[in-house]
């Protein structure tokens, strides 16, 4: 079974109250003529692009990643983008040297609702971080290229193949959490402020390629594949053990990534996401899957 993006789009669309509402979140011209144009209108807005991850990134670009991360989350992505130009200027043109001296009320009043504070001081955290390798003329993603190399070589000493979007969960879990007690290999700065869905948006935010386990995916994946959720479980098991972080809670997490790579109708995983991310958030919401059901959506 694979994702049926022809009827995500349709579902999209179709609604004209979904389909304005969509519009004013994201402003988009209310003249778009198709279904598919429409969504991958959307889509694209989130730059979320798979590329080569073993190419360099500036620490500007990494903290671009990083604020695009925490100031999306917990708010709708409308009130993101109705701050965005003025946060982006607060926090230097997204220079982490100009960022780290912004004060944390006033990047926080950009965030509006219940995490405003935290996501600030998640922000000014990062921003620290890599000012500090800026000044010894260092580069964060450089270390993040180490460590994915070291996973690589964990893997293939496990006897386990590891294709990039895999990796991907392992950096999120070695990563999201304090240092672990038995880790071999390169140590770097904890994800400030992020979790494992937030960690997962991050990576994909540097052209990574993979699942972000959000609330809407969960929801969806547990309506419509919980046999192929459940299928994970010896994969996740094994690539929390490379990770070097073996909790339940990131092994569930692995299993719901893992899932939505297998029902992916392309090799564009970020981009599934995005669609049953949209599919969650507009149409198939928690009130109606519960007294409707899931929908059809998979082929």
């Amino acid at each position: 079974m694979l994702l049926d993006e022809q009827a995500v789009e349709n579902a999209l669309y179709s609604d004209e109250r979904v389909r304005r509402q969509i519009e004013k979140h994201y402003g988009l011209k209310a003249d778009i003529a198709s279904a598919v144009e429409f969504v991958q209108e959307v889509v694209g807005g989130f730059n979320q692009h798979p590329s080569d991850i073993f190419r360099q990134r500036s620490n500007s670009e990494v903290f671009t990643a990083a604020v695009g991360a925490l100031a999306s989350n917990s708010r709708n992505w409308s009130t993101y983008l109705q701050h965005r130009d003025d946060l982006t200027k607060i926090l230097g043109n997204l220079d982490p040297q100009a960022a780290k001296t912004a004060d944390l009320r006033t990047v926080a009043a950009r965030l509006p609702g219940l995490t405003s504070t935290q996501d600030a001081e998640a922000i000014l955290a990062w921003a620290n971080i890599l000012a500090d390798y800026e000044s010894r003329g260092a580069s964060y993603y450089d270390d993040v290229i180490a460590l994915a190399r070291h996973m690589g070589k964990r893997a293939v000493s496990q006897g386990i193949e590891l294709p990039d979007e895999q990796l991907m969960l392992c950096m999120v879990a070695n990563l999201i959490h304090e240092p672990l007690r038995r880790w071999d290999g390169p140590t770097l700065f904890k994800l400030p402020g992020m979790g494992f869905p937030l960690g997962s948006e991050f990576f994909r935010n540097l052209g990574w390629n993979g699942f972000k386990p959000d609330r809407h995916i969960i929801r969806l994946l547990d309506g419509w594949v919980p046999s192929v959720v459940e299928q994970q479980v010896p994969t996740a098991q094994a690539l929390a053990r490379v990770s070097g972080h073996n909790a339940a809670g990131v092994r569930t997490m692995m299993c719901y990534s893992l899932a939505g790579i297998a029902i992916s109708p392309t090799a564009n995983y970020s981009r599934t996401d995005n669609y049953i991310w949209l599919l969650g958030a507009y149409v198939e919401k928690k009130a109606r899957t519960d007294k409707h059901g899931f929908g059809t959506y998979l082929k």
